[in-house]
């Protein structure tokens, strides 16, 4: 788990959660600047989306 990112980490799982129930989600945007760790996070969030059981890719 990344330190310090738990609420972006929840902001992903709460959207999961919400395409799971059925129900229409927003879409995330994480932007900042360049060393902060989006891609980090980003493979973070893959991760456990495909711990739950969902496709997902790094492009």
């Amino acid at each position: 788990m990344l330190v310090g990112r738990e609420e972006q980490l929840g902001l992903a799982h709460s959207l999961r959660r919400q395409l799971e129930a059925g129900y229409a989600a927003n879409c995330l945007v994480f932007t900042g600047l360049r060393g902060t760790g989006k891609t980090a996070l980003l493979k973070e969030i893959a991760q456990q989306l495909e711990e739950a059981g969902w496709l997902a890719t790094y492009v």
